[in-house]
């Protein structure tokens, strides 16, 4: 959390629904503006209000990111489903928190609305994490000493979320490899993750349990949540603003003991776009002028939109334009599929 607000100069907001209410985020526990117990049944309306307020940031820029910690977020769901049965209530709470995270996590990315849920939960479906909307997750599930279940689920049986069958099958192998030769070392967490790119397994440094507290400068203009009635009317034209998660995963890489590949793109000196080839050149002025600047694309959807009018590009070729605006600094890769344009034709 304290390095994610560093990143934003201190403009990061962050809504806090902790499902146990013994921990700490950065001082921001005893802010009851951003800090809810939501793991609390009596709270489960207030856990809903709250989530609900923040819902018109999916449609209008706040001017910063949004980050929902969605700590321990099984315990939230399961006060939520206690809360309908002894209320005898029609209301689904817990369908309704969960269509609102849904709606978060499929649609907040253009506007900086993200959310970093936890949970002992080993199956992500239990916390109403369906197959379709794990494709637009990152997940780091943790390991450490002896307990090694959320793994060992997360890579084998009907709750596996690595999906392709090639890679979970060499993953199980790794796993078991470092379990047999690791066996008696309970100090090293390691994590299994997709974040920056593909699936992998790797350990973790360890960090110290008292982290940073974040202030706030009363003049940074906080935009806050509005009620419908608060809310203006006309709402002005936003400027296109670029990918939290890229933005991410630049300090992210030193978290992993993993390839620095994606870091390492990002501290490129830049060349002078002018020394790119023609057809590159003319690619970063289409990103340009359709606003896609900072934004992650897929690599097959952005040949298919701007490569079908260059006769003759083969996918081979296109990707060759792509490695060449990485090279000169201008780009990065995100995985296999995505990439992202991080220079203006203009500049």
């Amino acid at each position: 959390m304290y390095k994610a607000n560093q990143l934003h100069q201190g403009r990061a907001e962050f809504v806090i629904l902790a499902g146990k209410d013994d921990e700490t985020y950065c001082g921001l526990e005893r802010d009851a503006e951003h800090y809810l117990y939501s793991g609390e049944v009596q709270n489960t309306l207030e856990t809903f209000t709250r989530m609900s307020q923040y819902q018109g940031r999916l449609k209008r820029f706040a001017g910063f990111p949004t980050i929902f910690v969605m700590d321990e977020y099984n315990n939230s769901l399961e006060s939520a489903r206690m809360y309908d049965r002894l209320a005898q209530s029609r209301t689904k709470h817990e369908d309704l928190i969960s269509a609102l995270t849904y709606e978060r996590i499929t649609k907040g990315r253009s506007k900086l609305v993200c959310d970093w849920i936890t949970s002992h939960e080993p199956d992500v479906r239990a916390i109403k994490l369906s197959l379709s909307l794990q494709q637009s997750l990152n997940f780091i599930v943790l390991a450490r000493g002896n307990k090694f279940g959320a793994i060992h689920a997360a890579l084998s049986g009907r709750r596996a979320i690595v999906d392709d069958d090639l890679i979970r099958e060499q993953l199980y192998q790794q796993f078991t490899q470092y379990r047999q030769a690791n066996s008696t070392d309970f100090n090293v967490v390691i994590a299994l993750t997709n974040l920056m790119g593909d699936w992998r397994l790797v350990t973790l440094p360890k960090y110290p349990d008292a982290q940073p507290e974040i202030y706030r400068p009363v003049d940074q203009g906080m935009v806050h949540p509005q009620t419908p009635s608060q809310a203006p009317q006309a709402t002005p034209p936003q400027p296109s603003q670029p990918d939290f998660r890229a933005q991410l995963l630049g300090w992210l890489g030193d978290c992993w003991h993993a390839e620095v590949g994606a870091e390492g793109e990002l501290s490129k000196p830049k060349q002078p776009l002018s020394t790119l080839s023609e057809l590159a050149q003319g690619l970063v002025q289409y990103i340009t002028r359709k606003g896609l600047l900072g934004q992650e694309q897929n690599i097959r959807s952005l040949r298919q939109n701007w490569g079908a009018s260059q006769r003759g590009l083969s996918a081979e070729g296109f990707l060759d334009l792509l490695k060449e605006i990485t090279a000169a600094g201008h780009g990065t890769f995100i995985g296999e599929k995505g990439w992202i344009c991080r220079s203006s034709a203009d500049e």
